[in-house]
């Protein structure tokens, strides 16, 4: 059965650090997204050299949406 994990809060990550840093390395959620925006920052770079304006305002949009 899982356990139910309380979401980290701004007071709480500023007045319990070390906890929520124990649950961060216990159950890192935090690489699935990285990879994705690495990738598509990638691909946005590589576009806006072939097309400068079109490629650069696409990877803006595209980052912001995520």
């Amino acid at each position: 059965m899982q356990e139910k994990r309380q979401k980290p809060t701004i007071i709480g990550v500023s007045t319990r650090p070390t906890e929520h840093l124990k649950r961060v390395w216990e159950d890192p959620v935090v690489w699935w997204p990285l990879c994705c925006v690495l990738v598509l920052t990638v691909i946005i770079t590589y576009l806006s050299e072939l097309v400068t304006l079109i490629g650069l305002i696409l990877g803006i949009v595209i980052n912001a949406a995520i």
